[in-house]
């Protein structure tokens, strides 16, 4: 131990100079010019040393807009299965699609190129009197079951037995001029058990009661064919609407779809067909057919075209468009309008 008054190196253990005779401090010597370590803790240095005593701080900012980014992406996810869920849904449902805006076959350009979203009548009802060398439409662009046979059976519509009847303004004497009707009261109306339909006053020469209707017809070709009979066949409703909409559909020239659609939670169905008698489009054929359960609607008119001059056409299509409106199941929403409204595009007054 050395004294701190003398220099004098004692014994470790002393606790007094064995030479001056001063009292030792009893502690140990760390070397000369060297102070004692206060604690080693203090005298580390964190940052000599490659590893890491504290966490690094997180950028809380970032944080929260990756999750946000998370959460948008989640819902863009679920709106994305929801949408492929409905679509599944609506491919599973049982209807046909309305194709209600669809032009009918037999146009003739009187009015122009544009039709409501809403309504049938305003883009059917016209007859077209070109040359055009077009051959007759017999395929399945608007059939859905290629494979349905045409036969109906026993509700095939037979007019075999048809008896002459007295019809208000139907004679024999009558001539076809198409320019005498441009308004309503220029059409008469028949009431049938359950059922009516309208037609131009002085036009057919002769009218006939048939097995399920009646049937008008004017001396140029023309005529008018109304009949609801019973149903009894064993075919499914859906089934016998596609063999009538494909047999319709073959028996005319240059055949368009008007209107094809069926219904599966009424279990109804009903097809507008339009076209031409034959190959020369010498008449134009406008056919409607509703098939339920029970019982199936028709109506088919058909006018002659052939060597008529525009404004005779544009008043033949009045005609058209008229019967369409006065057949109590069309289901027309409108009620019949002048041949003005008509050939300026005006559907006139709902029903």
């Amino acid at each position: 131990m050395i004294c701190n008054n003398c220099n004098f190196n004692n014994d470790d253990n002393a606790v007094f100079c064995s030479k001056c005779g001063k009292k030792l401090n009893n502690q140990k010597s760390y070397g000369i010019g060297k102070k004692p370590y206060k604690n080693q803790k203090d005298e580390c240095n964190p940052s000599e040393y490659n590893y890491n005593f504290k966490k690094k701080p997180q950028n809380k900012k970032a944080k929260k807009t990756i999750n946000k980014l998370l959460i948008v992406a989640e819902l863009a996810a679920l709106v994305i299965i929801i949408f492929l869920l409905k679509d599944l849904f609506n491919q599973g449902n049982n209807k046909v699609s309305d194709i209600d805006d669809k032009k009918g076959g037999v146009y003739y350009e009187t009015k122009k190129d544009t039709e409501s979203e809403t309504e049938l009548e305003q883009d059917e009802n016209v007859y077209d009197n070109n040359d055009e060398d077009i051959n007759q439409e017999s395929n399945n662009d608007t059939y859905t079951e290629n494979n349905i046979d045409n036969d109906t059976e026993d509700d095939d519509y037979s007019d075999s037995n048809s008896s002459s009847i007295s019809m208000n303004y139907v004679d024999y004497s009558n001539t076809q001029n198409y320019l005498n009707y441009s308004s309503q009261s220029d059409f008469a109306t028949f009431y049938a058990d359950g059922y009516s339909f309208g037609y131009p006053k002085n036009f057919f020469n002769y009218a006939e009661e048939t097995d399920y209707g009646y049937r008008l017809t004017a001396d140029n070709g023309g005529s008018l064919t109304v009949a609801v009979y019973p149903r009894h066949s064993s075919m499914q409703v859906k089934d016998q609407l596609e063999s009538l909409y494909r047999e319709k559909f073959d028996e005319l020239y240059y055949t368009e779809t008007v209107l094809h659609k069926y219904d599966s939670d009424e279990n109804y169905g009903r097809f507008i067909v339009s076209g031409f008698l034959d190959s020369d489009k010498s008449a134009g054929v406008y056919t409607l057919y509703n098939v339920y359960e029970d019982k199936i609607e028709t109506y088919s008119l058909i006018n002659t075209i052939h060597g008529y001059e525009k404004e005779e056409l544009n008043h033949a299509n009045y005609i058209l468009d008229t019967v369409y409106r006065t057949v109590s199941f069309s289901k027309s929403s409108y009620l019949p309008r002048s041949y003005n409204q008509f050939i300026n595009e005006d559907m006139g007054q709902k029903k």
